[in-house]
């Protein structure tokens, strides 16, 4: 199970904050969020709609979302985010906050490398919308660098965002910190491209 205690770093509590600011709230907003849904509520306390919001899981946290779902009122299913970009038929997402706390390469039940490809091939993404990604950046082997994973990250999101029509801006917010192990928190702008062509 998740522990409640992750959810309390004060460096989640500045990346939520920010990214409630900055989201499209005429989109939907797809969170990756644990127990106590921290994120949820940020974004509720700072306007967004509980009916714009999505709260996919499928570990054993998804009990606890449940009881709040029921009230709150907020989306959530007993998936993951990839199944949710994999349902999505239109580009409609104003916000995406893909808090994995797991490595790029993914495990058993989330494959984030895989997802970020998909929700840019499926040009999912509002012009003027926000993605967060947040990963564990445990080495997968030694090979002289630390952290190699973020340079992975940011180069794959930055390429399938291009490839696919969208300008991809780093902000200036988030990197790696302590939360139960090294973890690693980037925000982006998404900007639809075809108005600079």
């Amino acid at each position: 199970m998740f522990k409640r205690k992750f959810e309390r770093n004060w460096h989640k509590k500045i990346i939520n904050s920010i990214i409630a600011k900055l989201g499209r709230r005429d989109g939907w907003a797809i969170v990756l969020d644990g127990p106590e849904i921290n994120t949820t509520k940020t974004l509720m306390k700072a306007g967004w709609k509980a009916d714009k919001i999505v709260v996919p899981n499928n570990s054993e946290d998804y009990k606890d979302i449940l009881r709040y779902k029921n009230k709150l009122g907020f989306y959530t299913a007993r998936v993951s985010l990839g199944d949710i970009i994999r349902a999505t038929k239109t580009q409609n997402y104003g916000l995406v906050y893909a808090d994995y706390m797991c490595t790029w390469q993914g495990n058993s039940k989330s494959r984030p490398e895989a997802d970020m490809k998909e929700l840019f091939r499926k040009r999912l993404m509002l012009d003027g919308s926000v993605l967060a990604i947040t990963l564990s950046t445990r080495a997968r082997k030694n090979n002289g660098f630390n952290h190699e994973q973020i340079t992975e990250c940011v180069s794959t999101i930055l390429n399938e965002g291009f490839n696919n029509g969208y300008f991809i801006t780093p902000m200036p917010v988030g990197g790696v910190y302590h939360n139960g192990g090294a973890m690693y928190t980037a925000v982006f702008q998404v900007t639809n491209n075809e108005k600079f062509q």
